[in-house]
């Protein structure tokens, strides 16, 4: 786990990042109800976090990437504030 990704909200409770879920290639999409799918594209696949004011972005295997991606983080923070 990187330093910074733990922190304490304003509710005690912690707020952590999580490995995201991987996706699984397969040749054809399932069908049913059931199944929900993704299509692969080429870019980032990152998580933010929220603790108090604070919003931190990080990739799938959890590198800090707030600074690199500025304009999300703070997009995060504006929604997450009008809430």
């Amino acid at each position: 786990m990187h330093e910074g990704s733990w922190g304490l909200a304003k509710n005690g409770q912690i707020a952590r990042f999580t490995e995201p879920m991987e996706c699984l290639p397969v040749g054809e999409i399932p069908e049913g109800d059931l199944w929900t799918y993704e299509l692969k594209l080429d870019g980032y696949r990152a998580i933010a976090v929220k603790t108090g004011g604070k919003v931190m972005v990080y990739s799938r295997r959890g590198t800090d990437l707030t600074q690199r991606f500025r304009y999300v983080a703070d997009a995060w923070r504006a929604c997450l504030m009008r809430q």
